[in-house]
């Protein structure tokens, strides 16, 4: 199915692709661990990197599949690959994904040949650290912001929201 919608027509950016739903189905439905398996070998079939690299952008649109884990050890394969449309795919999804735990397999990837994917790489790692960092300020003010809520009227949500402190603080 994911090869006749390959063929039938390319994936482009910005523009939903017939896959994205297949493999969608393909990871709710049934045993999601060996789904998972049948898509990671999918998106490192080295007789086909050109089939590996579309299936990784479309599964790069998905809202993280798999674990963490998962999804690190199918960039990091495809990162491996001497394909750079395979290479510059498995960062497309890091890059989609927005997942900072993704932050080292990119940084472990040192030696890109093509500069303009080099390139490319420091730029998704340095968004990835950016919302890295946002995270690890937002969640505890959000969690402190909930504690709060569940005490008073409301307002420390409200202040979130505004961007202001919450409680007052």
């Amino acid at each position: 199915m994911l090869s006749a919608a390959f063929e039938a027509e390319p994936v482009e950016d910005g523009v939903t692709h017939r896959a994205e739903r297949i493999l969608e189905r393909a990871l709710d439905t049934g045993d999601q661990s060996t789904m998972l398996g049948i898509v990671a070998a999918l998106c490192k079939d080295t007789a086909r990197p050109g089939f590996s690299a579309a299936t990784l952008r479309c599964l790069g649109r998905l809202i993280s599949p798999g674990s963490s884990a998962w999804r690190s050890a199918v960039v990091r394969a495809a990162l491996a690959h001497s394909d750079v449309v395979l290479r510059d795919a498995a960062v497309q999804a890091v890059e989609s994904w927005g997942d900072p735990n993704l932050i080292d397999v990119l940084r472990a990837h040192h030696r890109e040949a093509e500069a303009w994917l080099a390139d490319y790489i420091v730029e998704v790692t340095g968004d990835l650290q950016t919302r890295a960092l946002f995270l690890a300020r937002k969640i505890p003010r959000a969690k402190a912001a909930v504690t709060a809520d569940l005490r008073t009227d409301g307002s420390a949500l409200r202040a979130l929201d505004r961007g202001g402190a919450p409680c007052g603080g």
